[in-house]
């Protein structure tokens, strides 16, 4: 008699229905200890995947269930070089080392012979470059001489250099290069590290940086009438050789090519107390040199407390031999930024940078 009341209950709150019907048809078995209800896992015909490393396995739904199909992997990059391997390249005057980091043969060190002659004054000391290859110089207090009669004379009195394209002594913050892609951004000062691929090498800017309003260039210029700073290079991670660059991009930040030819070179008044670089960095560099770009030896003054001035013609800029190799119009027809690139602990500062003769 309740079961009934129960029904007739129900039916009136549900109308024609008979949905108590429906519920025993299909469910109560169930509850009673009958076949239990089997969950639905996937709808028939259906597909899916599961990314596992470099390789994607393809299931499909059938009869309630996944089904593998197959697996893909990812094609394997070539193997480039034994990871730790040290390999060697000589063209006959110069003999390059190699270390295979990453499937990478990352340079060591280059040794070159030169026969190039060197002009004398007083003293005879070695002067060894930021990319180690070693020459031999000849120094006096006030001038050092090196490859291609390049010669570092001493400032004496206060750094002048109206005619260049960055003079901290006019209060400079950006260089006038003459070009612009049209986003109002080139010759502003950058700096760079080694993080992504795994160094720590940091800069220290001893008038400081608050990366927004005020720069560590302009704060530097204004404080010291040039760019100060002290790189700290770290090789005790995963990089072989810590690196730091100090740059600006020649027609902004669209980082487009620029011809720059007719400079002839450049000038630069500098002080420093170790070898650094001077890096030319093409657009795409990723793929014209695979940033194996042209470098210039900056040499250590004679006077590491004094200010330097020297005149480098594209003649010294040259490859290191690890990445594509192209030749050096390419990349000083399509150039999009030059940087000071720092390989050693190096405290610095920045005077002037231009085209080649007009810093004087």
């Amino acid at each position: 008699m309740k079961k009934i009341l129960l029904l007739l209950s129900v039916a009136a709150m549900w109308g024609c229905t008979d949905y108590v019907s429906q519920w025993d048809d299909k469910y109560a078995a169930a509850f009673a200890g009958g076949t239990p209800v089997q969950e639905q896992v996937c709808v028939d015909g259906t597909q899916t995947s599961v990314r596992e490393g470099d390789c994607t396995t393809y299931f499909i739904c059938s009869n309630n269930e996944w089904a593998q199909l197959n697996t893909a992997c990812d094609a394997q990059p070539q193997r480039m070089c034994e990871e730790g391997a040290i390999t060697t390249s000589s063209d006959g005057v110069c003999t390059i080392s190699f270390i295979c980091t990453n499937n990478t043969a990352v340079p060591l060190s280059t040794s070159c012979t030169s026969t190039s002659p060197v002009t004398t004054t007083s003293s005879s000391k070695v002067v060894k470059s930021s990319s180690s290859r070693t020459v031999t110089a000849k120094s006096s207090s006030s001038k050092i001489t090196v490859l291609d009669e390049t010669t570092y004379t001493e400032v004496t009195g206060t750094v002048k250099c109206p005619k260049a394209m960055f003079c901290a002594a006019s209060y400079d913050i950006r260089v006038e290069t003459g070009k612009d892609d049209g986003s109002d951004s080139y010759g502003y000062w950058f700096a760079y590290d080694d993080y992504s691929n795994g160094g720590s090498s940091y800069f220290t800017w001893p008038y400081g940086n608050d990366d927004g309003m005020r720069s560590f260039a302009e704060l530097s210029v204004e404080s010291a009438g040039a760019i100060v700073g002290t790189a700290t290079i770290d090789d005790s991670g995963d990089m072989s050789v810590g690196y730091l660059g100090l740059g600006f991009n020649v027609g902004g930040e669209l980082l487009k090519g620029y011809d720059i030819s007719s400079w002839k070179g450049l000038c630069i008044i500098y002080k420093a107390n170790a070898y650094m670089g001077l890096e030319l960095h093409p657009a795409n560099e990723a793929t014209v040199t695979k940033y194996d770009n042209p470098i210039a030896t900056l040499y250590k003054p004679a006077k590491t407390t004094a200010a330097y001035i020297v005149d480098i013609p594209w003649s010294e800029f040259e490859q290191a031999g690890w990445g594509k190799y192209v030749s050096l119009s390419t990349v000083i027809t399509s150039t999009a930024s030059i940087s000071f690139r720092f390989t050693n602990n190096t405290s610095f500062s920045i005077y002037a940078i231009g085209k080649y003769g007009t810093c004087k």
